[in-house]
């Protein structure tokens, strides 16, 4: 088996295991094998709790208080893990213009802290808008309902970032892969 599969297999084994009340060293478990992470965007904070399905079937009660800490305060969100629409992914909206800096977790099994963890949130990285164009227009043969041909400006090739490629992990020989194909029909 692979590590992967028998890491699986030993916490579904585990969580088999156990009585009707958790035992909160098998969810501190899974928490501490697969911490919780979160990431910054423009507009929101998504917050991802791995295994949620796994820390659910653990505890009967499962909660977390998320707290996020900004230039203007913090705003602070209680939730219910075990609720059958939560997904393991937590977006939270961000208040405009304010700087995001932290994410504190804190994951609650039956009452008790299974996990904190504080995060750091990174500056979102602002996408460009577009690349830069070179004010030519490709050419578009205009259709039957088209009253006119429709204008897309070309980017400017020159001024793109070019990326060096790897060397390919291997190769293949064209005449190894084709094939000859005869049919009876003769297309146009």
């Amino acid at each position: 088996m692979r590590p992967k599969a028998t890491w699986l297999m030993a916490t579904l084994m585990i969580l088999a295991a156990l009585p009707a009340r958790a035992d909160l060293s098998a969810v501190r478990e899974l928490l501490q094998r697969a911490p919780v992470t979160a990431t910054a965007s423009a507009n929101e904070v998504f917050v991802y709790v791995p295994n949620l399905d796994l820390l659910a079937a653990a505890a009967e009660e499962l909660s977390a208080e998320i707290v996020l800490e900004h230039t203007g305060g913090e705003d602070s969100y209680s939730l219910d893990l075990r609720a059958p629409w939560q997904t393991p992914g937590i977006v939270l909206r961000k208040h405009p213009e304010q700087d995001y800096r932290e994410a504190r977790v804190i994951i609650r099994a039956d009452g008790e802290v299974a996990g904190e963890f504080t995060l750091t949130l990174a500056s979102p990285a602002e996408a460009a808008a577009a690349p830069p164009l070179s004010g030519e227009v490709a050419y578009i043969e205009p259709g039957m309902a088209m009253v006119e041909s429709p204008r897309i400006v070309l980017p400017d090739m020159e001024a793109l970032r070019t990326v060096a490629l790897d060397e390919a992990e291997r190769e293949v020989a064209l005449e190894a892969v084709a094939a000859r194909v005869q049919t009876p029909i003769n297309y146009p």
